[in-house]
Formats: C-alpha cells, structure tokens, sequence
C-alpha cells in the first residue's frame, strides 16, 4: 500500500431471508463517505428471492450463495472471499450511517487496536428512530469481556471494523457458538489487542 492511499475495507453482508430489507442495508455499505469499499453478500441458503436484489447491483457487489449453515459461517465465508486489509460486518436487515466507517477508521490509526465499535440506532420497519446505544469502552477491555460487564463491551459482530490481521492471529467466528460467536471472537482479540 503507498503512503496516503486509503486501505481497502471489506463490507461483509451476511443474509438469510431477508430479501425486503437487503436493498436498503447493501445501499447504505455502498453510501459510505470513505472512498474504498468492496461490498460483498453471503447469502445463507435463502429461498426468498434475495438472489435478484443483489443482482440488481451488478458488479458494484460481489455475491456468493452457500447452503444454510448459520451467520458465522457465512461471515467467515466473506472474510475469505473478501480482499481488505480491514473488514466490517452488517447484517441485512441493518443499515450503516453514511460516516460509519470514515469515522471507524480514524480509531485504527493506534496498531494496538484491533478492533472498533460503534454506536447504534434503533429503528423500526418504517425507519422511525427507536433510541440509541453510543456506550461503549476503550483500551483493554479483556477483563469487561470475560465478566460480561455490559453495556459497552462489543456484543455484536454488526457494525465493527476489524483489522484483518487480528483474524490471522486469533481465528474467525465459531460456527458451534451460534449468537455468541461474537462475543467469543472479541475475546480471543482482546487477548492480543
């Protein structure tokens, strides 16, 4: 990479069934201000037409289909299609701030962090605001993770930035864990970052 080029960041969506809100959340990776983003789709083994909204993005998306095996292993499944020396997680049936990950970067300056969270918004169906969570910790947080002191340690996959090199050391998401795979994976970081 040459001095003052922006890494490339691996937008990572994973999706099952959620055909009507898949449009929305691969528009908003797609929105981002930073300028290099690749948005690539995992699609779980749906059977709910998700197949035709990706392909109405042509190349700006790059998608692969497996059979049902859960979000972990469709996650990781991004991870080793994706090609970004940084990688972050949506789900589709979420949506990103356009500023997410112009922001999110700005953290990763320090090569102690490893990983970088952000707040959330809750909406409903509509888009209507719900409240917010913006809690959150810095610095090492091994100890709040292992106690499981909440809120403010990272409980969700959605919506972090990784750097691919944490997932080199530590290993990707467990697919036996099921909804707790992340907490494990933020764990196994915080043990090194």
């Amino acid at each position: 990479m040459r001095v003052g080029e922006a890494p490339l960041i691996s937008a990572i969506i994973s999706n099952h069934n959620y055909a009507q809100y898949l449009g929305p959340a691969i528009e908003s990776a797609l929105a981002q201000t930073y300028p290099n983003v690749e948005v690539i789709v995992v699609d779980d083994g749906s059977t709910d037409g998700s197949e035709a909204v990706v392909q109405r993005y042509g190349d700006r998306v790059r998608w692969f289909r497996q059979e049902r095996q859960g979000v972990a292993t469709a996650r990781n499944r991004g991870v080793h299609e994706s090609r970004g020396a940084l990688l972050s997680f949506l789900d589709a049936d979420d949506l990103w701030h356009p500023d997410k990950l112009a922001c999110q970067i700005e953290r990763l300056g320090d090569p102690s962090v490893g990983v970088v969270g952000c707040g959330l918004q809750f909406i409903d169906a509509r888009g209507e605001p719900l409240g917010t969570s913006v809690s959150g910790r810095s610095g090492r947080v091994l100890k709040d993770i292992v106690l499981l002191r909440w809120p403010g340690v990272p409980a969700f996959a959605n919506g972090a930035l990784i750097r691919r090199a944490c997932l080199d050391r530590v290993g990707l998401f467990d697919p036996a864990l099921s909804t707790s795979a992340d907490w494990d994976l933020w764990r196994r970081i915080a043990c090194h970052y």
